[in-house]
């Protein structure tokens, strides 16, 4: 009794189908690694390991009923933080980030909001900013383990 053939011509598919694979994903890597958008927040993985704390602060804030408003006056941001009964929130650290244009041709650039009068706080736009556009921003404000926390967009 002859032992059973086993049809050879499985084996050569097999190999054509793994190069294939390993072709393509060579490929997926490369488009990935040369077609990477620049980097906008070098502190993006640290923002995400905070999560948990930044959200309990917005549930304080949001609790409180914070709510903000913004203006450019001049050469400053004026912003103005109320609570819930449209009361100024006062003491609050405030801080505005400005994170630069789409180019990124500037670095983030940090910058302490003052506080003028009850809940009326200023920060002072450094020179240079008129003409280049949309400009990113970030505000935020914290009092008393409550946070609230804005990205805007600032046109010059």
């Amino acid at each position: 009794m002859n032992p059973p053939t086993h049809p050879r011509h499985r084996q050569p598919l097999l190999t054509a189908i793994i190069l294939v694979f390993l072709a393509l994903t060579l490929w997926a890597v490369d488009q990935a690694r040369r077609k990477v958008s620049p980097v906008i927040d070098r502190e993006y993985y640290a923002h995400g390991l905070t999560f948990n704390q930044t959200e309990l602060e917005q549930t304080a804030a949001n609790t409180r009923g914070w709510t903000l408003k913004m203006r450019i006056a001049g050469p400053s941001l004026e912003t103005f933080l109320s609570d819930g009964s449209g009361r100024p929130v006062t003491g609050a650290k405030g801080d505005l980030v400005i994170l630069g244009s789409h180019s990124g041709a500037n670095p983030p650039l940090g910058l302490p909001l003052r506080e003028q009068d009850r809940g009326h706080y200023l920060a002072s736009l450094p020179e240079g900013l008129s003409g280049q556009g949309q400009v990113q921003a970030q505000v935020s404000f914290s009092l008393d383990g409550a946070r609230i926390h804005r990205t805007m967009m600032l046109n010059f």
